[in-house]
């Protein structure tokens, strides 16, 4: 399984992430290794094939600025493993995504059908891969590429956020609803940069409220061990809004 972090707060976001992913990546993940934060109106985002300490040995991942961010660590290793890599970024990198979990549960051909219509709405991917295992699970392109169904999830909320004109949690709950029904996924919007946004659909989201800031993580080992809060887990169902002093649940709902 996958393991993912956020956190928005007062300090800076990257070490923190960073330092969540590591204590994670011992229970799966360490394949790959990615981070993205926000700061003063950009993305800020680097992933690599590798652990968090070959992240930050080999690039300016710990410098990266921002007090809000999401992070990701994965386990499985193959020729395409970078084209995988979390976090996805949006074409016109204004929101970005890390998820886990399976698309078990989903109608069957429900993520072929929203890359086709991404596809007839003029979206592009950036983790395109021609892979000689054809039998794969990866929805298709008509380029014969493969991507991830994780970007195609984001830019599913894209899609329903800045065409349709939904709000970013009702537009996941929308994309959940026909594609995924065992995971998390945490959005970060340059529209919305005091938050990070999380769905829950199966896989734990525990977070930690503090005076610093809300930390978010698959598991409550991943908090660091200097820092006291209140500890939680994010409700089934619900897309909820994590700010650096508040959690809100909103009123949208998976169907």
């Amino acid at each position: 399984m996958c393991n993912i972090a956020g956190y928005v707060g007062e300090k800076r976001a990257a070490p923190i992430l960073l330092d969540m992913i590591r204590r994670q990546q011992g229970f799966d993940g360490g394949a790959c290794t990615g981070i993205v934060t926000y700061h003063e109106g950009r993305l800020y985002y680097i992933k690599i094939v590798g652990d968090v300490d070959a992240l930050i040995k080999s690039t300016d991942a710990l410098s990266l600025p921002g007090s809000v961010g999401i992070a990701h660590t994965r386990p499985g290793v193959s020729s395409e493993t970078y084209n995988f890599a979390h976090p996805f970024i949006t074409y016109d990198e204004t929101m970005a995504a890390v998820t886990n979990g399976t698309s078990r549960g989903s109608t069957p051909g429900a993520v072929e059908k929203m890359t086709r219509m991404l596809e007839d709405e003029g979206y592009r991917f950036r983790g395109e891969a021609y892979l000689f295992n054809t039998e794969t699970k990866m929805p298709r392109l008509r380029c014969g590429a493969f991507v991830s169904g994780a970007e195609v999830r984001l830019n599913g909320v894209h899609y329903y956020h800045n065409v349709k004109g939904m709000p970013i949690p009702e537009a996941m709950a929308r994309v959940d609803s026909e594609l995924y029904k065992d995971g998390v996924i945490e959005v970060l919007s340059t529209e919305e940069p005091d938050r990070i946004t999380v769905l829950r659909t199966s896989r734990p989201a525990a977070t930690l409220k503090t005076a610093d800031g809300i930390y978010i993580a698959t598991t409550c080992f991943a908090f660091p061990g200097d820092v006291s809060g209140e500890l939680g887990q994010l409700p089934l169902l619900r897309p909820c809004q994590i700010f650096k002093d508040k959690i809100v649940v909103t009123d949208a709902k998976i169907d």
